[in-house]
C-alpha cells in the first residue's frame, strides 16, 4: 500500500508504467498534453453534459454500423456532402425538402 498526500507535487520519469486491476482518477481538471494518444480498449463510455471536439485535418470513423440520434435537431454541414450506399438509400421523414 501506498499513500502519498502534499499541497503540490511533481514526478519526473523517462518511462512509466503501470500495472493493476483498477485505476480510478478524481479531480476538478484533467489536462493531457502529448503528440500521440493510442488507446486499445474492450468498450469506451463517456456520459457528459457537453462535448466539444475540434478536428484540423482528417476525422474518420470506421465501424461495423453507427447510430447517431439527436433529440430535437441534427445538422450536417459542408460546401459538399457525399451520400454513399451499395444498396438503399432512405428518406423518411413528414416532410422532406431538396434543393
Amino acid at each position: 500500500s501506498l499513500d502519498l498526500s502534499a499541497g503540490e507535487g511533481r514526478v519526473a520519469v523517462e518511462r512509466f508504467a503501470c500495472v493493476g486491476d483498477r485505476v480510478e482518477l478524481d479531480v476538478d481538471d484533467a489536462r493531457v498534453r502529448g503528440l500521440r494518444l493510442d488507446l486499445s480498449l474492450d468498450r469506451v463510455s463517456s456520459r457528459v453534459n457537453r462535448a466539444f471536439r475540434v478536428v484540423a485535418e482528417v476525422d474518420q470513423l470506421r465501424a461495423g454500423q453507427v447510430d447517431h440520434s439527436a433529440e430535437t435537431v441534427m445538422h450536417l454541414r459542408a460546401k459538399n456532402t457525399v451520400l454513399t450506399a451499395e444498396e438503399l438509400v432512405k428518406v423518411d421523414g413528414e416532410q422532406i425538402h431538396l434543393g
